[in-house]
């Protein structure tokens, strides 16, 4: 069966949006977006094209709106911000016949939001497949998040986010992938090639 979404999930520095930002772009699969009322950091990735960005970006008074009227499927508060998904995006995903997946970067709890919204709205929840990219170690997420421009106090508390990473008491069953940061072209690749339906593209 073809999964109609692939979740992306791992601690800071795994390589999580760089892997799913390959697959949009030489795969052909789109992005659902997540919605959140935080500002855009420098390390967000917003494409000109629209065809790949983190976020879509809303005001505080807009989520109120959309919450006041039932459009989310989820949604999560972290560090003053609202983090959230639209169902429309979701029931866009499970009803398309394009035979292409759609990708969402999702933390922990919001994969399983997304279990629990699809079985409870009549859709199959073997269409989603969850991927986790396995952590790589202290040492080299530090580097990663170094190398792209993030300071030092904002690199130390990702630190104390990924050392607290753990998804074994979840009941989801994650497809592990590894990831180097010099293969990330090669990890896209045996992602999609483990899809039915992606060796044509």
């Amino acid at each position: 069966m073809i999964p109609k979404i692939i979740t992306i999930t791992g601690t800071s520095g795994t390589g999580k949006s760089s892997i799913a930002q390959i697959l949009i772009e030489k795969y052909g699969l789109r992005y659902i977006l997540s919605t959140t009322t935080r500002k855009p950091r420098f390390d967000d990735i917003i494409d000109s094209k629209n065809m790949y960005c983190d976020y879509e970006f809303i005001s505080s008074k807009e989520f109120e709106t959309l919450k006041f009227s039932g459009a989310f499927a989820w949604f999560k508060e972290f560090s003053l911000a609202s983090y959230c998904t639209k169902k429309e995006y979701l029931d866009f995903a499970f009803a398309s016949s394009s035979g292409l997946p759609k990708i969402m970067v999702l933390v922990p709890s919001a994969v399983v939001d997304l279990f629990n919204y699809a079985s409870s709205n009549g859709y199959d929840t073997n269409l989603i497949l969850p991927i986790l990219i396995n952590n790589p170690g202290e040492d080299v997420l530090r580097e990663r998040m170094l190398k792209r421009g993030s300071d030092l106090s904002f690199v130390e508390k990702r630190m104390k986010v990924a050392n607290t990473f753990d998804v074994s008491d979840s009941e989801i069953e994650y497809s592990n992938v590894d990831n180097l940061e010099s293969e990330l072209e090669e990890t896209a690749r045996h992602i999609a090639e483990d899809l039915a339906g992606l060796k044509r593209i």
